[in-house]
């Protein structure tokens, strides 16, 4: 009994130096009370600082979303302070937007927030129904335009050449000799080859359409029809080859630096692609076979070999490029490409059929231009270039 008195004390004994040891000094218990309160004090003056509150948002990156849209979907608000603002909220909401790839918020101390944004790069303008959908590369509905945009849009991007114009009037006169004379006045004030004052007003218009609208700067497509377009989600196609050959071109054309030049494409026929480069240059671009070098060339042939206010026909249908004027453009390709492809016999023969087909003074004109038919085309070779100066 008494050893269980002893073990008992003993236990006591280690207990009561356990707790002398565990027990912090009150020194030190003091200290970090001090420091607390300290934390706490700065944090609170913190929080309340005027100089911290926020005085700017402001987006950087954006060039088609406007920036009064993304402030409206961030909904951070000036004044509240930068530690107390809610930017994963706001960055979440931000990319929900159809037409943001991706963003960053940032807080710039002492007082703004960055909104960095990264758009999608839209490819081409689709209509549906009474809309336009703008496509992306991942055939992703961007942006979804209607009313009266569509309309400027369709307005400032079809193709529109006096020299069609022209011939379905001719087609339709009595008078040819009244038909020339208002196709010279057409073509002096219309988009004519050798007047640059009237390209130069020409796209000057098409360019104030496009402010106006707040339209961007690709082509508008022909020839292909959706199922079912909603804005933020994948396009649906029933001819789905279509529409990856006219992804396929328009990713070609925007590397090589065509695609905000381009107007307008017809797919119509895959085989018989056309391409309309700032409503002035219209490339028959046959298939879309081997496009990314062909996108390539074609841009070196439009940067490099052909004016900047020249309205032009671009047979790009073989393997070389046939550049004519637009008002004979396509006849002119087509006897261009057959004497090429045939015999000097064959070129005689076909020679004198085209001039039994015209008067006597056409006559003439047509021997000239088929005796000097190569010093009137500019023919552009893969291979090579050569330079010849176009009719006057």
């Amino acid at each position: 009994m008494q050893e269980d008195k002893i073990v008992s004390r003993s236990n006591k004994r280690r207990t009561a130096e356990r707790s002398r040891q565990g027990r912090m000094p009150f020194a030190a218990r003091l200290g970090i009370l001090i420091t607390v309160l300290v934390l706490t004090v700065v944090a609170a003056g913190v929080l309340m600082a005027p100089g911290l509150n926020v005085a700017e948002v402001y987006c950087e990156g954006n060039v088609n979303v406007k920036t009064e849209d993304i402030m409206n979907t961030a909904q951070l608000q000036t004044g509240k302070n930068i530690f107390l603002t809610h930017i994963g909220k706001a960055s979440r909401n931000i990319n929900k937007m159809p037409m943001v790839k991706d963003v960053k918020i940032q807080r710039v101390f002492p007082n703004r927030i960055c909104i960095s944004v990264e758009e999608r790069a839209p490819l081409a303008y689709i209509p549906v129904n009474n809309e336009i959908i703008a496509l992306d590369a991942e055939k992703l509905v961007v942006k979804i335009e209607n009313d009266d945009v569509v309309s400027k849009i369709i307005q400032a991007y079809t193709p529109k050449f006096d020299d069609e114009v022209q011939k379905n009037e001719e087609n339709s006169s009595e008078n040819k000799n009244s038909d020339d004379s208002t196709k010279d006045i057409e073509d002096t004030e219309g988009n004519s080859s050798n007047d640059e004052k009237g390209e130069q007003e020409n796209q000057s218009d098409n360019g104030e359409q496009a402010t106006d609208v707040n339209i961007m700067n690709i082509p508008l497509i022909s020839g292909i029809e959706l199922s079912e377009a909603t804005e933020g989600k994948k396009v649906k196609c029933g001819d789905e080859e279509k529409l990856d050959k006219l992804i396929s071109i328009c990713v070609a054309l925007q590397n090589s630096g065509l695609l905000q030049k381009s107007t307008y494409i017809d797919v119509t026929d895959l085989m018989n692609i056309r391409l309309i480069i700032e409503n002035r240059l219209d490339i028959m671009l046959g298939d879309a076979d081997n496009i990314d070098y062909r996108a390539k060339f074609m841009a070196e042939v439009i940067n490099n070999k052909i004016s900047a206010y020249e309205v032009a026909i671009l047979d790009y249908t073989g393997d070389d490029i046939y550049v004519r004027p637009r008002e004979d453009g396509k006849q002119r390709v087509a006897e261009k490409k057959k004497t090429t492809n045939t015999s000097s016999s064959d070129d005689e023969e076909n020679s004198e059929s085209s001039k039994s087909k015209n008067n006597s003074s056409d006559e003439s004109d047509e021997a000239d231009e088929d005796t000097e038919d190569e010093s009137n085309t500019t023919v552009v070779q893969s291979n090579g270039v050569r330079n010849i100066d176009d009719e006057e």
